[in-house]
């Protein structure tokens, strides 16, 4: 029997170790001042860089989204750099967006001149609703400090193409007119992309080109990195882009970073200056300078490899391996740990028995821990609404934690029902052979995710071994095999619990599934920690669940750490006398600024007698099929849609058309109703749609920052029957005081596109 003091030191080692893994998962490192060697890079000297940058917001198509531009511009050329501008169109293949875009590119030679060379893109462009420090201010200030730095240091091998690329907000425009028609395009033979979605946080690589264990082992040698191919294999199957997405269509190796703290202040207008944590721009500044040293002298285009499994661990940084040798290893350690728990539990008569209630015990206790805290989650979020104290939730650290702990709670006590009826060794036997049987599974299944089960559980295989001694080197090997299981597991953890998704039902229960799992793998010690009054142990956790969620209900409010975002939209028809003031049904509940907002008389549009194409816009756009009310009208101008040409095929007819915005607008809007388009040109450039993230019956694209003499359209319908386009007129915001909107409280924000205003009209397309 264990005492009690011996369950306190394993209580402490590992608290005190998971900590320490959390921490190291989160926390950039800290800036570097202005007093570093030339050659280094330094956060506080790029620091006037974001502050210039982020000013005000800078969205396409406004006078600081211009100013944004010219600030870089000046900046290269203060480096002696001469950028150029690639002035045209971009057209989306990822999303139905095109834009007039202004990408800044400029190449510094290297000493071999005129060959392959390394991209480096950012982009300058934000969103209307914030300043955009994060994202991607500090990707810009990175770029322009790590160019300052080289500057200083020993000349490159290979030439450097930098590209701070326009209109990645609204469908990664800039990036796709750089991939279609820039002449250094072809010359591209790897990438490197920098991005942010928060404030705050380590730049974690987390995507990568197909292929990758090459650019992964350069990786290794760049200090204090976060990457694992778990995130890029997740990252791979999500409905995520960056310009990445783009430049991926160069088909050259390619690393993606970004940091992805406070999340809650992504595309609001606290993504400013003020809550950016310099410790994150120094950790995007530091490994783009490293990585572009080291494939600058090194030969161009990089060799072609398999994909690699990889993850980092504090102090040893990246370890890696072919993805080959995913499965072997599954199998090994495998092998490793189950007949390591076999023959310690030798001496037990029972342990088949001992084993199937083990093994039964931890799936059940996985099940409920993942059910009940999915549960649990969602109640969270639904008594924030009820209550309307927002404040995220479902990004909160405090919930996260209280979740972590009801998780370790029920594991704990599916633990405390077997071992009423089983030897440890003999129940733990059981728990390892599932997780060897899901580690096999998943080597076969996802490679990349493999390392999640494989190195834990060849850490609990060390464990197994040890146990079998009583000797303090196999104590000290016992928990050397503890600390590499949570060295792999934690951090994981640590990054799905409100971080990297958020604590609603499924990452509520992905958090949970690992927290229950590890507990059974580290059962011997999860044992001694508990001791002989099992119960009171598990009685004592679900206590402090219960305590921290009570804490997180007092003190998880609205607040710059998570503002309450709310959108608005002002929408009219050219063409009759109604308009309407609309936001979405999540945004507005009872006594919320957003129903303040509409009033009393909002309805859900369904009920609202509205003109055909106003209610076919808000229908078919995300987020504004909510509640309206009826408001008076503004003088606003819509487009205007001329008839170049319609020109008869056998199969079909081919409409050119111009569509003007006004000048005040931001975009322009359209969808074909009632028509199959077979094809469709932008000023003369293809459409794309094959890459679309997703399908729709009807063709439609918004257009940004049109430029005065309009926008050419050109559609090639099948058949001859008439059609409907309906064209929208964007602008940014809202005119609060003509519609009597009660000003926003401090923290509830408009967030990604913002308010917006929109003049709907129907245009009928038929043969002359």
């Amino acid at each position: 029997m264990k005492s009690p003091q011996s369950g306190r030191v394993v209580a402490l080692i590992l608290a005190g170790a998971s900590a320490a893994f959390v921490l190291a998962a989160r926390q950039p490192p800290s800036p570097v001042g202005p007093s570093a060697p030339p050659a280094t890079f330094s956060a506080d000297r790029a620091w006037h860089h974001v502050e210039a940058l982020a000013a005000r917001p800078h969205p396409v198509a406004t006078a600081a989204h211009d100013s944004a531009r010219a600030y870089v511009e000046r900046e290269l050329r203060a480096l002696s750099i001469e950028p150029e501008v690639q002035l045209t169109t971009g057209i989306g293949t990822r999303g139905r967006s095109a834009a007039r875009v202004a990408n800044i590119v400029a190449r510094i030679p290297g000493a071999r001149p005129g060959g392959k060379a390394i991209l480096v893109a950012v982009h300058y462009d934000g969103v209307p609703s914030g300043p955009a420090a994060g994202d991607d201010g500090a990707g810009v200030a990175a770029v322009l400090e790590m160019l300052r730095a080289l500057r200083n240091g020993p000349m490159l091998l290979n030439d450097l193409i930098i590209l701070v690329s326009d209109a990645e907000e609204v469908g990664l425009l800039g990036a796709s007119a750089f991939v279609a028609e820039h002449r250094w395009a072809k010359d591209v033979a790897l990438v490197l992309d920098f991005e942010a979605r928060g404030t705050t946080g380590r730049s974690m690589m987390f995507e990568t080109g197909a292929n990758n264990l090459d650019v992964v082992r350069a990786l290794r040698s760049v200090r204090d990195v976060s990457a694992s191919s778990l995130m890029v294999t997740v990252y791979r199957v999500l409905p995520n882009d960056t310009d990445l997405s783009e430049l991926a269509r160069l088909g050259q190796p390619a690393l993606n970073f970004a940091f992805i703290g406070g999340v809650t202040r992504y595309h609001t207008p606290f993504d400013n200056a003020e809550q950016l944590n310099r410790g994150s721009l120094q950790h995007h500044g530091q490994q783009l300078l490293a990585l572009v040293r080291r494939f600058g002298r090194e030969p161009l285009p990089r060799p072609v490899t398999t994909d690699a499994v990889f993850f980092d661990l504090p102090v040893i940084g990246i370890v890696w391996y072919p993805e080959p040798w995913a499965l072997p290893i599954a199998i090994l350690v495998a092998l490793a740990a189950v007949g390591g728990a076999v023959r310690a539990s030798r001496g037990d008569p029972r342990r088949l028995r001992a084993a199937a209630l083990g093994a039964s015990g931890m799936v059940a206790s996985v099940a409920v821990a993942a059910m009940l805290n999915g549960w649990v989650a969602r109640a969270i979020v639904g008594w924030h609404a009820y209550m309307q104290w927002d404040g995220e939730p479902g990004w909160s650290g405090v919930y996260a934690a209280a979740l972590v702990l009801a998780a370790l709670a029920i594991a704990a006590g599916g633990w405390a029902l077997v071992r009423r009826w089983a030897l440890v060794r003999g129940a733990w036997t059981g728990a390892l052979i599932v997780w060897a049987v899901l580690a096999i599974v998943v080597a076969v299944m996802l490679p990349g995710v493999s390392y999640l089960l494989a190195w834990p559980l060849a850490g609990a295989a060390v464990l197994a071994w040890s146990e079998q001694f009583e000797t303090r080197v196999s104590a000290i090997n016992g928990w050397a095999g503890i600390l590499v299981a949570l060295a792999v597991v934690v951090p994981v953890i640590a990054m799905v619990g409100g971080y990297a998704l958020p604590l609603d039902q499924l990452g509520a229960q992905a958090a949970a599934t690992l927290v229950a799992m590890t507990t059974w793998l580290l059962a011997p010690r999860i044992d001694d920690l508990l001791g002989a009054s099992r119960w009171r142990g598990v009685a004592m956790l679900a206590t402090v669940a219960v305590a921290v969620t009570g804490y997180g209900m007092a003190t998880v409010r609205r607040s710059a750490m998570a503002p309450t975002p709310v959108d608005l939209l002002y929408a009219m028809p050219a063409d009759r006398g109604d308009a309407w003031l609309a936001t979405s049904a999540t945004e507005h509940r009872t006594g919320s600024w957003a129903a303040a907002a509409l009033g009393s008389s909002a309805e859900r549009p369904a009920a609202m007698a509205m003109t055909v194409p106003l209610r076919a816009m808000l229908e078919r756009s995300r987020g504004w099929n909510g509640w309206a009310r009826k408001v008076e009208r503004l003088p606003l101008a819509g487009a205007s849609v001329a008839v170049r040409s319609v020109t008869l095929s056998a199969t079909g007819t081919t409409y050119n058309l111009l569509i003007a915005a006004p000048a005040d607008a931001q975009a322009v809007s359209f969808r074909t109703v009632g028509a199959t388009v077979r094809e469709a040109l932008v000023d003369g450039r293809r459409v794309d749609q094959s890459r679309y993230r997703r399908a729709s019956p009807d063709f439609s694209l918004t257009y940004f920052a049109p430029a005065r003499e309009g926008v050419a359209l050109t559609l090639d319908v099948k058949g001859a029957a008439p059609f409907d386009l309906d064209v929208a007129t964007l602008r940014y915001g809202v005119a609060l005081v003509p519609l009597a909107i009660p000003p926003r409280p401090p923290h509830v924000v408009p967030v990604h596109q913002g308010d917006q205003t929109m003049v709907v009209q129907r245009v009928r397309l038929a043969r002359p």
